[in-house]
């Protein structure tokens, strides 16, 4: 895509009216002010410049254009807000496939999404004023659910009859090729309807939860019509091309706005947990979609929030899926909670019908996740801990610790395990090292004994995706003027910076995989297979070079941003070390250090 094209969509788009559909603005002067969308204030420090068509906030900092606000307010990587606003721009945008063949495919995922929004049209209204969804509204009545909750969310019922919806269907023109292509929805029978939406609203799929016997379908159905206890309690719309249950994340459109200023996602296991919690104002539940949590659920919710609390069902299966969600969550970089629900309390849904106090309180007083993993496994390997019982423990942890990345932190859930078990931290260290060898591969570790193209890979780091995008394009290196302190973090981050600048001439004239193929012809064979596998891993975050020029220039900002907090953590240990020894003269210039840091 030309640098010109994003210059002109930008052109197109006035930033007050864009900013005007999601934050009232008033004139102040030359700018508009507001309320800022990204942290709360009661006083307005939120402007609009027109004229330069930017925004600014003094609370927050935050800042940028029309792009940068979308890709915010939305959760949007760069190229999807660039989409977005090309259609509201009226543009088509240049693609590397052919016009037609975009268009095309364009076409067919609007059919999708129309498909998806008449069925959970259709379901809804059946669910609020039909006799036949007596017995579903009885249910619902039941689980406390009210009829304000079943608007927002827009549940719905669908009719154990399946020729009903099928029928409607066809009168509205859709036809069987396209119901096929967004996964049959008339194979949903006597279903309570959870429509499962993208970030920008739409309905992508469903969760379809089989009416209880207790609640039977008014009138009865007979059997032949799929209706019964044979099927499945919970169905799902299979993968579509608008549908990955590995990434749609159920309630994130609801919760959006809340996840901005509460900075942190409640996990729970089912869409009714989250319309339940919801309903009693934990507007930051949220749940994946028809599947275990995935790490692309978490990349999704880390562009909203940087902390997600576990709240799965108190059960065996809940136990496991919670450890798994913690390993995911440390590979993602996120931090984790664990949220531990009153005894005999199976799960949220089932706190919020007892009493919503007692939900609310459980996810007030969450405990943080290595915090959690270690008592569990004292708990599991039983008190008083004997020598068999400390390695017990040991074994259960360590692994989770050592996929840790940031040192510091590494090291304090390390010495807080050795206060727990009473051993020297140095037996622990060196099992920690062990650990790492056969734990599963995170950004920078290598799983021995598979092949590189193979192996199971975590969250890059930082560094890492940010020296991957160079590579992709290499033309942006000039631009973001790299350097390897930027980079710091990653030692192979800094040997393939260093790789690349001996390699990039700007007066050279490549394309991106003329020049990376000369690049690897200078990397010793031990980077090789690891700098394909970056480049691979990368593509998916820019798919042209103003995405990756973009993306590249916000993951150096958080790497500078990083590196200023690491430094002034430093300079304020070497400040309490200096009080403590009574070092006055090393206090005051430490502490004109921390001051100047600070005004930067």
């Amino acid at each position: 895509m030309a640098d010109d094209q994003v210059q002109e969509i930008k052109d197109r788009i006035d930033i007050v009216d864009l900013v005007n559909q999601y934050v009232p603005l008033r004139r102040s002067g030359a700018n508009h002010k507001g309320l800022c969308p990204f942290h709360k204030e009661k006083s307005p420090s939120f402007m609009v410049n027109p004229e330069r068509q930017i925004f600014k906030c003094f609370g927050c900092d935050e800042s940028g254009d029309a792009l940068t606000f979308v890709q915010k307010m939305e959760g949007l990587t760069f190229p999807e807000a660039l989409e977005l606003l090309a259609d509201r721009a009226g543009i088509t945008l240049d693609r590397k496939k052919a016009p037609e063949q975009y268009r095309q495919e364009k076409d067919e995922k609007s059919a999708l999404y129309r498909v998806n929004a008449t069925v959970a049209k259709f379901c809804h209204a059946v669910l609020v004023k039909h006799a036949v969804a007596a017995g579903a509204r009885a249910y619902l009545e039941s689980r406390k659910v009210s009829p304000a909750t079943i608007d927002a969310f827009q549940l719905g019922y669908a009719p154990a009859n399946s020729s009903v919806l099928a029928q409607w269907l066809g009168k509205q023109g859709i036809s069987a090729s396209t119901l096929r292509a967004a996964g049959s929805p008339e194979r949903f029978r006597n279903r309570i309807m959870f429509p499962i939406r993208d970030p920008l609203g739409n309905v992508v799929g469903f969760t379809g939860r089989l009416l209880p016997p207790t609640h039977p379908p008014s009138p009865p159905a007979s059997a032949s019509v799929g209706v019964g206890p044979e099927g499945p309690k919970y169905y799902n719309t299979p993968e579509t091309a608008i549908f990955k249950k590995s990434r749609a994340v159920y309630g994130l459109y609801e919760a959006k706005q809340s996840l901005k200023h509460h900075k942190a996602a409640v996990l729970v296991e089912g869409q009714m947990d989250v319309t339940l919690s919801h309903q009693v104002g934990l507007t930051v539940a949220v749940a994946s979609s028809g599947t275990a949590l995935t790490v692309d659920h978490l990349a999704t919710l880390k562009r909203y929030v940087p902390k997600v609390l576990i709240a799965f069902d108190a059960d065996a299966a809940g136990l496991a899926a919670t450890k798994k969600a913690i390993q995911l969550a440390i590979d993602a970089d996120l931090a984790a909670k664990v949220v531990r629900f009153p005894v005999g309390i199976k799960d949220a849904g089932e706190a919020i019908e007892r009493d919503p106090s007692l939900w609310k309180d459980a996810v007030a007083k969450a405990q943080p996740a290595l915090d959690w993993l270690i008592q569990t496994a004292v708990a599991e390997a039983g008190e008083p801990l004997d020598g068999a019982g400390k390695k017990q423990v040991a074994r259960a942890t360590l692994p989770f610790i050592a996929r840790i990345a940031d040192p510091v932190e590494r090291a304090h859930h390390l010495s807080a395990l050795a206060v727990t078990l009473r051993v020297p931290e140095p037996a622990l260290r060196e099992a920690l090292d062990r650990a790492k060898v056969r734990s599963p591969a995170r950004a920078g570790q290598p799983v021995t004994g598979a092949p590189a193209a193979s192996r199971p890979r975590a969250a890059r780091s930082l560094a890492e995706q940010l020296v991957g995008l160079v590579l992709l394009q290499p033309s942006i290196g000039p631009e973001l003027k790299l350097t390897t302190d930027h980079v710091a973090s990653s030692p192979r981050a800094q040997e393939l910076l260093t790789a690349y600048q001996a390699c990039y001439s700007a007066e050279v004239r490549q394309s991106p995989a003329e020049f990376f193929t000369s690049l690897k012809a200078t990397l010793p064979s031990s980077l090789k297979a690891e700098a394909d596998l970056l480049l691979a891993e990368v593509e998916s975050l820019a798919p042209d070079r103003e995405a990756a020029l973009q993306v590249a220039r916000e993951l150096r900002g958080r790497l500078q941003r990083a590196s200023r907090e690491g430094l002034k953590d430093t300079i304020a240990s070497e400040i309490a070390a200096a009080e403590a020894a009574g070092d006055r003269p090393a206090v005051k210039k430490l502490m004109g250090q921390l001051q100047e840091m600070l005004k930067g």
